[in-house]
């Protein structure tokens, strides 16, 4: 793993994806530093937690460093050569998300010399500043894992790169689109529905099995029936509550006011996780078939 982290960060800054996506988000965060500065407004956070800073660096840079992980490697062929190589797929995948982290993660801690800049001159409120930086940080890698799973899907760098975008941008303005959801009972059961039949067709792709399959949809459909049974208000406000409680960019404001949550952080790992995991499958399942 350490190999392939090394081999594909040092590829980064022999192209020119690194540099393109460092200078990006150094101007980004110069801008806004600038402004913070014209407005002699010393909460740094307000930078690193703002709305233009999540939407150009995080949902519009990290696909830069994420289209070509994994699609790369199957537009050229030599995906063939690590599908059938001894070479483990776990180690693999990764250090491709490890090195793409590790550029996005590099980038962002160069920035922290604006807020350092500011200390000299006045009171900064550090804890706000920090929290911001580790939310940040934690809400990129999350991203960067996503994304590695699309270009993992992906045969085309660029079908990688929209495919991505149009994900972001419908996790961007999740928290609007969620005010508009239906709150009714039928809704929230087809719903429930709805999303026992996305997760048994991943699981079907995954794996591609039948058994396991009609296995978890009957298990779904009895927890949707009990539920409704035992605690038919659950249903009310369903939608709204399910993606309220997956919604990234609402964990992340509470790393804007100073405040490091467990659970949030706990989350962001989680999602950073499963899509590593489901890269690994992805490929795993090239090597099988």
């Amino acid at each position: 793993m350490i190999a392939i982290l090394g081999k594909e960060f040092k590829h980064y800054f022999k192209s020119p994806i690194g540099y393109v996506f460092m200078g990006f988000v150094f101007v980004v965060f110069g801008i806004l530093f600038t402004v913070n500065l014209f407005y002699q407004n010393s909460d740094y956070s307000q930078v690193v937690g703002s709305q233009i800073t999540i939407m150009f660096v995080l949902f519009f840079g990290t696909p830069l460093i994420t289209m070509k992980l994994l699609a790369e490697e199957k537009n050229k062929r030599t995906d063939q050569l690590i599908i059938t190589s001894p070479i483990n797929i776990t180690d693999f995948i990764l250090g491709k998300y490890f090195a793409a982290s590790g550029l996005f993660l590099l980038t962002i801690i160069l920035t922290m010399i604006q807020p350092l800049i500011l200390s000299i001159f006045g009171e900064i409120p550090i804890p706000k500043i920090i929290g911001s930086y580790i939310g940040f940080m934690l809400l990129g890698c999350s991203l960067i894992a996503m994304g590695l799973f699309i270009s993992a899907l992906s045969s085309s760098q660029m079908i990688a790169a929209v495919v991505t975008y149009i994900v972001f941008l419908a996790i961007l303005f999740s928290d609007t689109i969620i005010l508009t959801l239906p709150k009714d009972r039928l809704s929230s059961i087809l719903f429930a529905s709805l999303l026992v039949i996305i997760i048994t067709l991943l699981v079907y792709f995954i794996v591609k099995n039948i058994v396991i399959t009609i296995t978890i949809t009957a298990i779904g459909i009895a927890i949707i029936v009990k539920i409704y049974i035992v605690n038919p208000i659950f249903y009310d406000g369903f939608m709204i509550n399910f993606f309220g409680y997956f919604s990234l960019l609402a964990r992340f404001k509470t790393f804007t006011m100073g405040i490091l949550d467990l659970g949030s952080i706990i989350y962001y790992i989680s999602i950073s996780i499963i899509f590593v995991f489901l890269s690994v499958q992805v490929i795993e399942k090239r090597r099988w078939s």
